[in-house]
Formats: C-alpha cells, sequence, structure tokens
C-alpha cells in the first residue's frame, strides 16, 4: 500500500511539478492541501512562502524538508538515502538550488550567474555520475527538473562548456526519469534533446 504524505504548495507550478515528480519515484501519493488547513499552532516553522510538510500531526516548511521527507516515506524507492552524511551533502545542494539557482534562474535567467552555477555543478560532476555519493537522489531530481529548460535553450552553450552537466542529464533521462516513467514521460519534464554531441565523455575516475 502506498503512503500519502500531506504537502501544502505555494503558487507555483515550478514547485508542484517537481514535488509531484519526487513523489512519482518514490511511490509516494501527495495529499495536496490548501492553506486554509494549517493550525498555526502546529506549524513547527512558522507559515511561510515555502513548500510544507505534514509529519505526524505536526507541519514543518522548507524545500529540503519536504523532499527530505518524500525520499523517506517509503524505503524501497531510488531516492531513500540511508546515510545520514549523503542526506546531508543532498540538503546542501537543495539549499544551493533554493539560494543560489533558482534566484537566479526564475522568472527570467541571469545568464552570467547561472553560467557560474552551471560551472560549479560540472566540476562536481567531474568525478562522480550523480550529484551526491553514488546513487540518484533528489538532488539530482531537483537540479535536472531546474535545468532542463534553460539548457535546451543554451544547447552550444552546455555542449561547449558543460559536458560533464551533459553527461549526467543524459543519465538522470535515461536511467531514472524514464526507468520510472517510461515512455509516458513526466508531466512538467521535457526531455532535453542534445544536438551536436562531440564523443561521449566519462569521469575522471
Amino acid at each position: 500500500m502506498a503512503v500519502t504524505v500531506e504537502v501544502i504548495i505555494p503558487d507555483s507550478q515550478l514547485v508542484k511539478k517537481l514535488l509531484q515528480t519526487v513523489a512519482k519515484l518514490s511511490k509516494v501519493n501527495v495529499a495536496i492541501a490548501g492553506p486554509d488547513s494549517i493550525d498555526a499552532d502546529k506549524c513547527a516553522m512558522g507559515i511561510t512562502d515555502t513548500p510544507l510538510v505534514k509529519i505526524k500531526d505536526t507541519w514543518y516548511s522548507g524545500l529540503h524538508v519536504v523532499l527530505r521527507h518524500l525520499s523517506s516515506a517509503a524505503k524501497n524507492h531510488p531516492l531513500f538515502v540511508k546515510d545520514t552524511a549523503v542526506q546531508l551533502l543532498v540538503d546542501q545542494w537543495v539549499s544551493y538550488c533554493a539560494t543560489d539557482l533558482c534566484p537566479n534562474l526564475f522568472p527570467a535567467p541571469k545568464t552570467e550567474v547561472v553560467n557560474r552555477c552551471l560551472h560549479h555543478i560540472n566540476v562536481s560532476l567531474a568525478s562522480s555520475s550523480f550529484i551526491v555519493a553514488k546513487a540518484c537522489s533528489a538532488a539530482d531530481v531537483l537540479i535536472y527538473f531546474l535545468l532542463q529548460g534553460y539548457i535546451t535553450d543554451n544547447m552550444k552553450m552546455a555542449i561547449g562548456s558543460n559536458p560533464h552537466v551533459v553527461r549526467w542529464m543524459q543519465l538522470i533521462e535515461g536511467h531514472v526519469i524514464m526507468d520510472a516513467f517510461g515512455k509516458k514521460g513526466v508531466e512538467g519534464v521535457t526531455r532535453v534533446e542534445f544536438v551536436g554531441l562531440p564523443d561521449a565523455v566519462t569521469p575522471e575516475l
């Protein structure tokens, strides 16, 4: 029987589709509640404009909190992280996306800053198949989800300057997203069609 997680999502289609995607990968049902369902006395971190998740009888806010809970609600899915040190790194990447990537990517990308973020991600992936450790995590799904449109719109730059990001996106798309959803795809997730790829890039292990 699938686990159901109750969440409240701000007025953001991007966040809504992201959490639904992570939930689908996690084999978790998401019950989206309205803001009026919050009892302020049972909101541990205050009512904010970030997503909230209900854990037992208390609401907790913050994207990393929601992603962590979705990824741990069921123990037999590809995003579950057992190691607390690895989970800390996942949380750090989620925070990086919230503070550095998202504000400069939406609503309109600040190209210079986003490219610096891409370079940072590219360097991190130079010796690793995934964002954190040796397995896909919520950090991979989040960053893939955020970057898919920008990479599509800036294909030549992405291939020329960030080959490890390109390789990683193909990996996430082929072995995680498509394996989980099949040919139906995912609402809000567009396959990135890479044009003009050089020979395959492999991590420098």
